[in-house]
């Protein structure tokens, strides 16, 4: 009896560990499974960011610099009243006008000639230099 009982228990045993063995695989297995799904969905993730990096990259490509202003800015008005003036003065005038920071912001037309109102925001805003373009290396 001895002789039949212990082959049965040998048999049994291995059988028990076969089928434990068996499980852990197969939980090994869907864990990998699991583990490359999320890295191809990481992947496809990394992709899609990729793309619109490269978007964003090719938008700030054409930025020169960039201005930082208050919220609410103060402004500040001048009026011009432009008189029969030769050209040449009137455009020496405004780029002036324009190198001090003056924007043309309406004409007003009157009987005595045109008046011309610029503004210009009142403090100065932080400038953040963009990268050097070829006609700013030139200039350099």
């Amino acid at each position: 009896m001895k002789k039949t009982i212990i082959p049965l228990m040998i048999l049994s045993l291995t059988l028990g560990c076969t089928q434990k063995a068996k499980d852990d695989s197969e939980k090994a297995a869907e864990s990998a499974a699991d583990s490359l799904e999320d890295v191809a969905k990481t992947i496809r993730t990394v992709r899609e960011t990729v793309g619109h990096v490269k978007e964003v990259g090719a938008a700030i490509n054409n930025i020169k610099g960039l201005e930082i202003t208050p919220a609410n800015p103060v402004w500040e008005y001048k009026v011009v009243t432009m008189t029969k003036a030769t050209t040449d003065s009137t455009e020496n005038e405004l780029n002036q006008l324009g190198q001090d920071g003056w924007e043309l912001a309406t004409r007003l037309g009157g009987d005595e000639g045109n008046s011309l109102v610029f503004k210009r925001r009142k403090g100065k805003a932080m400038l953040i230099s963009g990268k050097n373009t070829p006609s700013n290396k030139a200039k350099e």
